[in-house]
């Protein structure tokens, strides 16, 4: 693995790495407007199948009968169900998704941090009494005691609030 010395390299390298994403996105929009369409046909086959009749969750268990008063097909009734359902797989692939989601977010903010560390758009705590995080628009390097004094500082300052 190449080591990137210059804040050109960098940003190279993360032009590439988004290239490659806008790609793969727009390929995975594409498949995902075709299946939508197959989707919506195999949907209207299973409502046609499933009028009139009970439906069970084969993860739970749970059981869904016909009833007049219920305005939604029964395979709207088992999609609900599924949603909530903390047996089926696809809580667990909803769970690991959130995760992803999280940690792809987390991992975009480390990207920016270092990107503004190599373009030198970082504050440096000097604690001279003259820094004012208040007006800082850019990260902030601190060392863990100065930051640790901040808070204590602040909230000292808000217990007679």
């Amino acid at each position: 693995m190449k080591t990137l010395t210059t804040a050109e390299e960098f940003d190279n390298s993360c032009r590439l790495l988004i290239e490659g994403i806008g790609d793969t996105v727009s390929r995975a929009l594409k498949d995902r407007e075709r299946l939508a369409a197959e989707t919506a046909r195999l949907q209207r086959w299973v409502d046609d199948l499933q009028s009139g009749m009970y439906v069970n969750c084969v993860y739970c268990g749970h059981q869904y009968g016909p009833r007049e008063d219920t305005p939604h097909t029964m395979a709207d009734v088992l999609r609900a169900h599924i949603e909530e359902c903390p047996q089926h797989p696809l809580s667990l692939a909803r769970a690991k998704i959130d995760a992803l989601a999280a940690e792809n977010d987390r991992l975009r903010e480390e990207v920016q941090i270092h990107r503004d560390k190599a373009r030198d758009e970082y504050w440096a705590w000097q604690g001279d009494e003259e820094d004012h995080p208040e007006s800082l628009t850019c990260p902030v390097l601190i060392s863990a005691s100065a930051l640790r004094g901040l808070l204590v500082k602040y909230n000292t300052g808000r217990e007679g609030e």
